[in-house]
């Protein structure tokens, strides 16, 4: 959580935007978009891990490379997501 508003602060002082409106709502974008984006990876890695698991298949040469593929869409579906509930 320091982090989003370390990141924050930075970001809207670099573009010379810091105001406690602007400031506020975008640590509480980023902390939504984190939320949303890591539940959904776990659960998509946990799935494919005990579904590869029950096929006999060793889950390290699937989970590994889906996950990482799917990360970056999950994340832009999960800041999408963010963007609507608090805009």
């Amino acid at each position: 959580m320091i982090l989003f508003a370390v990141l924050a602060a930075l970001s809207l002082s670099m573009n010379a935007m810091f105001a406690p409106h602007l400031f506020l709502n975008l640590i509480s974008t980023m902390f939504i978009t984190n939320i949303i984006a890591v539940a959904a990876i776990v659960l998509l890695s946990y799935g494919v891990a005990i579904l590869t698991f029950q096929r006999g298949l060793d889950p390290d040469n699937f989970v590994i490379p889906l996950e990482s593929s799917l990360a970056d869409s999950m994340t832009s579906i999960a800041l999408l997501v963010a963007l609507i509930l608090t805009g």
